[in-house]
Formats: structure tokens, sequence, C-alpha cells
């Protein structure tokens, strides 16, 4: 688990998450970080698309409890 909590503080460190105002709060209330991360894209459906079918390295579906990254679209 300390290997994925690294590995999402990078990730979130590289998006910007710490502009985020409610991170403060975050930081008070949990030890670390998740495996879990989510975000939104900017645009609609179109935009979304565009992201997912570019992804290279994480898989489009539900997680069925497997160790896989995955993504999904509501």
């Amino acid at each position: 688990m300390g290997a994925i909590c690294t590995n999402d503080k990078e990730i979130t460190d590289r998006l910007r998450f710490l502009q985020n105002g409610k991170h403060e709060v975050a930081k008070r209330q949990c030890s670390g970080f998740s495996g879990m991360l989510t975000f939104l894209i900017k645009g609609g459906l179109k935009e979304s698309t565009i992201f997912l079918k570019n992804l290279k390295l994480i898989t489009l579906g539900e997680s069925l409890g497997s160790i896989h990254s995955l993504v999904e679209l509501p």
C-alpha cells in the first residue's frame, strides 16, 4: 500500500491537485493518499471519450476486485 500512496501523490502533484482548497482538509484528516483518483474533464461526452481512447496503460472497465488499473465513465 505504501507504493500505491506514493504513486498516487506523484500523480496528484502532476495534476495540480494541491491547488484544490480541499487538499488542506484532506491532509488534516488523512494520513496518506489512496489508490483511487477521481477528476472531471472539461467538456462533455465527446471530450471524455477522446480522453479514454488515448489512455495507454489504463483499461476501460469497472473494478471486479482485481489489481489492474481501470477507468470508467459514468
